[in-house]
């Protein structure tokens, strides 16, 4: 696994397989020889195992144990996990944060082997006499249970110390008996917890963030020593409810506690413990994010976001678009968005589907990031075949892949200061702008506007706002000076207000560059981001659901294709994905004054016709700094690879 050109300590892999159920058929270690993938996620090592090892609902999904006996279940880990080593590969494994199967009424689940059978040669004593001191609670002091997958459950409290406790002990168990090289951490849920570690954590962080006055004033609490949470502040996830009788600050401040926690629970439990047995344990968690919605951590703070981890998972939810309604592809936006909120970090969308397996991955490559979250249908003679196809060219073609800088012409900026401000409206107009750019092959990246600097606004020709508000005065002195310079600064114009530090109505007198559109009227968009931008844009003439994405290298750019365009039905599996290729797809790069000659131009392909030289105009090149040149055909995916001499 190489290391990122943007930030040294960031680990890349691209050819991964996903499996939330365990696969016990010896045929699956197969299929990762031919395959050869660098990470395979997959096993139990967190609390749902101490659950329900020892019980034949083991044996049924989420889980899938092959065997049974929490003992053996380690015991069956760590023989696989040795096996894809002995291939060249890692495994990381899951870890719930907060969620253990069981029932407290029929004593069933993890209530069962705590109190009849637990693994004290592996976990030691028990940390308390009952669950009930180890999960979280409601207002009125019980414990909350739910249900899933038939499951019923209770859920431990990232502020409860034993619960901490019993999960270090479980990392350690993994690492040391199991081998495991890494953890995807699940359920990062708070589900309104009310305990007396909860409120007592909640009291500190208030007083630590405000003076009394200002708890009173900005909360409405007159003595925090005797404040209670409810039992519905501080919900993960969760956002702002209109009916609440508490102020949308303390609302917004009680979630971001319990992103915190969560937090401080991660970094205990995996960083400090984890990574002191194993420097180099892969870390992530899964979230879900639907279509940049919000998610387990939409108001941590931004040097938190991310930090520590390698493996950004988001579950985009069923709803996965399509050709017929306009929007197959458009959850590429979600990787756009968490490699910029993480510092370009491997994003990771888990699809909850078995169809599009070779778009899946495909999406994910062209994102600087492993592709097809979940639901490797290795058994389906198509769907292996789509994994071993598209990771043996990412294999060969490895230099192509990592490491990287964006080769964007524009930044779309995602309105985070609103969100935290308690306003989530601008993320809407951020979705509809950022669907229409990739519509129209615009290359770009999301820029966070916390992350808004001259190095980073001088990265790009163009910047688009769908929120301005919130942005602080050096923000807007900062865009003021970037279109001083001739850049075009784009924002709705429903996002001038009259507050304080924001961009105002005269701005558009003074500064000629910065120009105020309709978010209905996304055709003047596209002509001021094609007139406006010194030089134009670059301009891909293909079908809408073709996405595009381009980065640099010393020598070299590379511009990557995902075409989504198939014969869609109601028919699943990878059989059924039926891709239409789309031909003669004409390329207009612009190459950014680079002063450098074009020595080859290559589109590779996973698929026919695999690999292709390609014919420009030099003339034009040398007159334009302009490279035109066209594909003949593309099934599902392909990278052009432009060499590049002084």
């Amino acid at each position: 696994m190489g290391q990122t050109q943007d930030n040294s300590s960031n680990k890349y892999f691209n050819r991964y397989v996903a499996l939330l159920a365990m696969v016990g058929d010896p045929e699956f270690v197969d299929f990762l020889a031919e395959a050869r993938p660098q990470v395979v996620q997959m096993g139990f090592y967190g609390p749902q195992l101490y659950a329900l090892g020892d019980t034949d609902l083991g044996s049924g999904y989420p889980m899938r144990l092959p065997v049974r006996g929490i003992d053996q279940v380690l015991e069956w880990q760590k023989d696989f996990n040795q096996q894809v080593h002995r291939l060249g590969g890692k495994v990381i494994g899951h870890f719930s944060m907060t969620t253990t199967w069981g029932d407290p009424k029929e004593k069933t689940g993890f209530f069962e082997s705590y109190d009849d059978s637990w693994p004290t040669n592996l976990l030691g004593p028990k940390p308390v006499e009952q669950i009930a001191d180890l999960v979280q609670k409601s207002a009125d002091g019980q414990m909350i249970v739910g249900d899933r997958y038939g499951f019923p459950w209770v859920v431990g409290c990232s502020n409860n110390p034993h619960w901490r406790q019993l999960h270090r002990k479980m990392v350690e168990i993994a690492i040391t008996e199991c081998d495991v090289d890494g953890f995807v951490s699940l359920y990062n849920y708070n589900h309104g917890c009310a305990c007396e570690y909860c409120n007592q954590a909640f009291r500190i962080y208030l007083k630590n963030q405000y003076s009394s006055r200002e708890i009173l004033s900005q909360f409405g609490i007159d003595d925090i020593a005797e404040f209670c949470l409810d039992g519905k502040l501080g919900k993960v996830v969760g956002w702002i409810d209109t009916d609440s009788p508490h102020p949308v600050n303390l609302q917004l401040e009680a979630m971001r506690f319990s992103q915190l926690s969560w937090k401080h629970h991660y970094d205990e439990v995996f960083v400090k413990t984890g990574r002191k047995l194993k420097p180099d344990l892969i870390l992530g968690s899964w979230n879900h994010l639907g279509f940049v919605g919000h998610h387990e951590r939409n108001v941590m703070p931004k040097e938190l976001w991310g930090r520590d981890e390698d493996l950004l998972w988001y579950s985009s939810g069923g709803q996965f678009g399509t050709v017929a309604e306009g929007d197959a592809g458009i959850r590429m936006l979600n990787l756009k968005f968490i490699w910029e909120l993480s510092g370009h970090k491997l994003p990771v969308l888990g699809r909850y589907e078995g169809t599009r397996t070779r778009a899946s991955i495909a999406e994910g490559l062209a994102c600087q990031g492993p592709g097809m979250g979940l639901y490797c249908n290795w058994k389906d003679p198509d769907g292996r075949k789509a994994f071993i196809d598209y990771f043996h060219f990412a294999e060969e073609f490895e230099a192509y892949f990592h490491p990287v800088k964006s080769h964007a012409e524009v930044a779309l900026v995602f309105p985070r200061q609103s969100v935290l401000a308690g306003d989530d409206q601008p993320v809407e107009r951020f979705r509809q702008i950022g669907q229409f750019l990739m519509d129209e092959h615009v290359l770009f990246d999301v820029l966070s506007d916390q992350k808004i600097s001259a190095e980073r606004l001088n990265q790009y020709r163009s910047i688009v706002l769908t929120k301005t508000v919130a942005l602080s005065q050096n923000q807007t002195d900062l865009l003021a000076e970037y279109a001083a310079q001739g850049n075009p600064v784009i924002v709705t114009s429903d996002s001038v207000g009259p507050v304080d530090g924001n961009i105002r109505p005269d701005w558009f007198t003074e500064h000629k560059k910065i120009f105020s559109i309709s978010l209905d009227n996304r055709s003047e968009l596209l002509s001021l981001l094609r007139d406006e931008i010194n030089g134009g844009l670059s301009q891909f003439d293909t079908m809408w659901a073709v996405r595009v994405n381009a980065y640099q290298q010393p020598g070299r750019i590379i511009i990557h294709l995902v075409n989504y365009n198939r014969i869609e039905s109601e028919a699943g599996g990878s059989a059924n994905e039926s891709p239409i290729a789309t031909i003669d797809i004409g390329v207009n790069l612009r190459l950014r004054e680079c002063h450098k000659q074009v020595t080859r131009v290559t589109f590779l392909s996973p698929e026919p016709p695999y690999r292709e030289d390609l014919t420009w105009d030099r003339e034009e090149m040398q007159s334009q700094d302009r490279l035109r040149f066209q594909i003949r055909s593309m099934l599902v995916y392909g990278i052009v690879v432009i060499e590049l001499s002084e």
